[in-house]
C-alpha cells in the first residue's frame, strides 16, 4: 500500500492545495501511504474499498508514524452522519462502527492496539473522543444509545503521571464502556474506566469516573453517582408521550 500510494502522496506534498475538499484527498492519500485502511460495508454485506474515493461523511488523517490502523463503517442511511478520525504516533487501532448510526464527531487515537467498537442505531451529536491507547484500551458502545452535544469520551491521558520514586507509570488507560438503550445528556464527561449498564440516563453536565452496572436508574453529578432507581425512559418529549418506548430495555 504505501508503495502503491508513493508517487502520488509526495506530488501532493509539493503542490499547494487550496480549498477543503482538496486537503480532504490530501489527508486521505496521506493516510493510505502510512499504511492504513477504511472500507465501507453496504446495506448488502458488500465491501467498498474503492480507496481514493472521497466520502461526504468521513474525513481520515495521520500524523507521525502511525500504521496498520483500520476503520470499517456501515454505510449510513440517514442524513446526519459526519465523522472526522485523527490518528496520531501509534498503530493497529480499529474502529468499528455499526449500521443505522447517526454521528457526529471527532476522534483523537493515538497510541497502539486501541479499539473502538461502536453497535447499531447510534446517534451521538457533536461530540469528541480522545484515545490515548497505553496498553489495550477499548471504547465500546452497544446498540439504540441516544448521546446529546458536546459529549467527551477521555479513555486515556495524554501526559504520563509517574511515581518519583519508583519511577513508574501511574495513569495508564482504561477502558469506556456504554450499553443498550442509553439517553446521555449534554456537556456530560466520560473518563477512563467508566461504565455504564442498559437503559440508563446520565444526567446533563455529569462527569463519569467509574462503574454503574445497575441497569435502569438515573446517573448524575461530578462525580457521577445514581439519584434514581427502576426507571425506563422514552424518546418523545413530554407533551407527545403516548406509552410508547422507542429505546426499551433487553
Amino acid at each position: 500500500m504505501k508503495k502503491k500510494y508513493r508517487f502520488l502522496y509526495h506530488l501532493i506534498e509539493i503542490l499547494p492545495f487550496k480549498g477543503k475538499r482538496l486537503q480532504k484527498f490530501y489527508h486521505l492519500v496521506r493516510f493510505y501511504y502510512k499504511g492504513n485502511s477504511f472500507v465501507i460495508v453496504r446495506k448488502d454485506g458488500t465491501i467498498l474499498t474503492n480507496p481514493l474515493r472521497i466520502f461526504p461523511y468521513v474525513y481520515l488523517k495521520a500524523s507521525g508514524k502511525c500504521s496498520g490502523n483500520k476503520v470499517i463503517i456501515a454505510e449510513p442511511i440517514k442524513n446526519g452522519f459526519n465523522i472526522e478520525f485523527n490518528f496520531w504516533n501509534g498503530g493497529n487501532n480499529t474502529v468499528n462502527i455499526g449500521a443505522n448510526c447517526m454521528v457526529v464527531m471527532i476522534a483523537h487515537i493515538q497510541g497502539s492496539n486501541g479499539h473502538c467498537v461502536m453497535g447499531n442505531n447510534n446517534y451521538i451529536c457533536e461530540s469528541t473522543l480522545y484515545m490515548y491507547c497505553s496498553g489495550k484500551t477499548n471504547f465500546i458502545i452497544g446498540d439504540n444509545n441516544l448521546f446529546s452535544s458536546q459529549i467527551v469520551f477521555w479513555a486515556g491521558d495524554g501526559h504520563s503521571v509517574v511515581n518519583p520514586i519508583s519511577r513508574e507509570l501511574t495513569n495508564i488507560g482504561g477502558n469506556i464502556r456504554i450499553g443498550n438503550n442509553n439517553w446521555i445528556g449534554m456537556n456530560v464527561c466520560f473518563l477512563k474506566r467508566a461504565k455504564i449498564g442498559n437503559g440508563c440516563i446520565v444526567g446533563y453536565g455529569s462527569v463519569v469516573s467509574k462503574s454503574f452496572d445497575e441497569d435502569g436508574c438515573v446517573i448524575a453529578g461530578n462525580p457521577a453517582n445514581v439519584i434514581k432507581k427502576n426507571i425506563i425512559w422514552a424518546e418523545a418529549p413530554p407533551w407527545d408521550y403516548n406509552g410508547q418506548l422507542y429505546r426499551e430495555v433487553n
